[in-house]
């Protein structure tokens, strides 16, 4: 994903620099349930990029707690690289 066009322009990065801080602040301040807004704006595909990135790229403890608990649960199988890493991540 770094070396996709998605990033070719810092994309990718200034994605997980926004959303990374938010995931935290949220967990450290017992506001999870306040993360739903963000799970909503989030597109298919950009709920994918944040779930692979943050487990298998940066393993973001944050993310994982979150993801664990079902933030972006209802991510399509298209939208994962295989259909059975829904049973990996979730």
């Amino acid at each position: 994903m770094q070396t996709s066009k998605f990033n070719s322009d810092g994309q990718y990065d200034d994605f997980l620099r926004m959303i990374y801080p938010l995931i935290k602040i949220s967990g450290k301040h017992g506001l999870e349930n306040k993360l739903k807004y963000l799970e909503g704006t989030l597109s298919k595909g950009g709920k994918a990029v944040l779930i692979y990135s943050a487990i298998l790229i940066d393993k973001n403890e944050s993310a994982i707690n979150l993801y664990k608990q079902g933030f972006c649960k209802n991510i399509p199988d298209g939208n994962l690289i295989s259909p059975d890493h829904r049973n990996l991540i979730f």
